[in-house]
């Protein structure tokens, strides 16, 4: 069985996609996988001295604010929103505040699959701390549905656990009525992904990166229906 450690000659995304390869191939379990890429990530992101970069990202504050400011195009009304794998929470903090003085009232939450990277959240956004959760959002359960569900880890899941993966959001985290939000894609090839998934995207956002011509993020998300009995 190959190395479960990351060589010398790979970066994390490397390291990732060898991870994904070998749990296709059933060379190794998901519990595995998720631990693996929970401990490297924690390493690079805690390693990092800004909060974008602790969050994952690796642009400017420009680049931040344009691309992840898509997300609020999916929010159109007061409710609850959870951020699945919110790292250091710094997009929760972020959408907080944009959304300030504005007419939408949104209770942000998040959930971390890294405890060192929750313990960070929790120590810098203490307003929030009761709002975060540790867990996996393979399995893990929220203590109640939300009306907005928000991730990007899509594409960090191995093809053959994101069947499972989207199920459990859509069962157990997004509330009759409620939004699944996904992105942002570098294309749209996602989104055929998705529908053969059994997820037909509702609606979309689609901007170019500053300073990128011709390059373009796309977030996407999922209406559930509400049930006939709460109509």
């Amino acid at each position: 069985m190959a190395s479960l450690e990351k060589r010398a000659d790979e970066d994390v995304n490397t390291y990732v996609a060898r991870l994904q390869r070998m749990c296709a191939n059933g060379d190794l379990a998901a519990q595995d996988y998720f631990g693996c890429c929970e401990r490297e990530l924690s390493r690079l992101y805690l390693s990092m001295d800004n909060p974008r970069a602790q969050s994952g990202h690796g642009g400017d504050v420009t680049w931040w604010r344009h691309v992840r400011w898509m997300i609020l195009e999916a929010v159109v009304g007061d409710g609850t929103f959870i951020d699945v794998g919110c790292a250091n929470g710094h997009l929760i903090e972020s959408l907080d505040r944009w959304m300030r003085n504005t007419d939408v009232h949104i209770a942000f939450y998040g959930l971390e699959i890294s405890p060192a990277l929750y313990d960070l959240a929790q120590r810098r956004l203490p307003d929030f701390a009761p709002r975060i959760f540790l867990g996996n959002a393979m399995d893990w359960r929220p203590p109640f549905h939300f009306d907005y569900v928000y991730t990007m880890l899509l594409p960090d899941i191995p093809d053959c656990l994101r069947k499972p993966f989207l199920d459990n959001l859509w069962d157990h985290y997004v509330k009759p009525g409620g939004r699944l939000i996904l992105g942002p894609w570098n294309d749209r090839a996602a989104d055929e992904e998705l529908s053969a998934l059994g997820f037909h995207p509702s609606g979309y956002c689609e901007k170019t990166v500053p300073g990128r011509a011709g390059r373009m993020k796309r977030i996407v998300w999922i209406d559930r229906e509400r049930q006939a009995t709460e109509e």
